[in-house]
């Protein structure tokens, strides 16, 4: 009776010694992680776990099976947790990285994004033939006059404020005669201007033209009046240019002749 009491009594110190001992086990050291991939990895745990318990059940080959697939989504957890701790690591060596550049500024050779070429002409600058107007870079319509040629020799092309942003082409049409700008200008002919062609029928006898080949515009017009008896003229149509004038002395008293002013002819 005395050795059962002692050995119940020697069994419950010793069951005592044990539960004081497991208490008194160091509580594992925490690792944050991030929630969701924390939930994660657990969800895949207990998905394992669960799996584990079922496969008690299943043949031997599908066992096998089971346990590599719950082996490999143990690993995808740790995969992840393994992931976002090289993502944090990047994320901190980029913040620390662009904590230690510089601060941009005007002369440092970079054009930055507030910088122009309005604030900042020493790394901004305009590449020709740009012209920077408002803090952009832009291409004027012309720098010189060539640029604005319109193929058309009848027109004087110009660029007007050349090197300008505001630079712009103009064309007037020539009006001038001139031998040398290849333009026959309304108005003008093959006399004024070698750039004109002979056209009969102008009312100019130009080079090239005479009465035979163009006597509408090369055969002179008649004019009463001029004291010439013209071709078309005669005594009856222009009697002040061809009445015969009196000529004293011809033998002939004609008509304004008298004794007076021409005695020889008019004395009988």
């Amino acid at each position: 009776m005395v050795l059962k009491k002692t050995t119940f009594i020697l069994a419950t110190l010793a069951l005592l010694l044990l539960i004081l001992a497991v208490g008194c086990e160091k509580e594992p050291e925490k690792v944050f992680t991030d929630p969701s991939i924390e939930a994660a990895g657990h969800e895949t745990q207990q998905s394992t776990l669960t799996n584990i318990a079922k496969n008690e059940n299943l043949p031997a080959t599908d066992k096998t099976e089971q346990e590599t697939v719950n082996t490999e989504e143990l690993k995808t957890g740790q995969d992840i947790e393994r992931e976002n701790e090289q993502e944090k690591e990047v994320a901190a060596s980029e913040k620390e990285q662009k904590n230690t550049q510089p601060e941009p500024y005007c002369g440092d050779g970079t054009c930055n994004e507030e910088e122009n070429c309005g604030n900042c002409k020493e790394d901004c600058a305009c590449q020709e033939p740009e012209v920077c107007s408002k803090g952009e870079c832009l291409k004027p319509e012309c720098e010189k006059d060539a640029d604005c040629a319109d193929d058309n020799v009848c027109t004087e092309d110009k660029c007007y404020f050349a090197g300008d942003i505001h630079a712009y082409c103009g064309h007037e049409k020539i009006r001038r005669c001139s031998d040398i700008d290849g333009c026959c200008p309304l108005g003008c002919n093959a006399n004024n201007d070698k750039d004109c062609e002979p056209k009969c029928g102008n009312g100019i006898c130009e080079e090239g033209e005479d009465e035979d080949n163009c006597a509408e515009d090369c055969i002179p017009e008649t004019v009463c009046g001029n004291q010439v008896c013209e071709q078309g003229e005669d005594e009856n149509n222009c009697p002040e240019d061809c009445l015969s004038t009196p000529v004293c002395g011809n033998g002939i008293c004609e008509e304004g002749e008298d004794i007076r002013n021409c005695y020889e002819d008019c004395m009988q």
